[in-house]
């Protein structure tokens, strides 16, 4: 959320939102996209001490899923 404007029962919300590279239109959250990428980054979770794939699924249960 990048600001709010306006009022209280009238008010605006700006939202940024990060590109993605998986089409979430055709995504049925699978997770072959995770199994297939080729590409791989340092983990946040571990502090960078260890790699994950690029495309990933951050928790088991988020919601929605893709």
């Amino acid at each position: 959320m990048e600001g709010i404007s306006g009022q209280e029962g009238n008010f605006s919300v700006r939202v940024r939102q990060k590109p993605r590279i998986v089409d979430m239109d055709k995504c049925i959250a699978c997770n072959l996209c995770a199994e297939k990428c080729p590409k791989k980054v340092p983990d946040e979770f571990n502090e960078g001490l260890d790699k994950r794939k690029s495309a990933y699924i951050k928790y088991g249960q988020t919601v929605p899923l893709k």
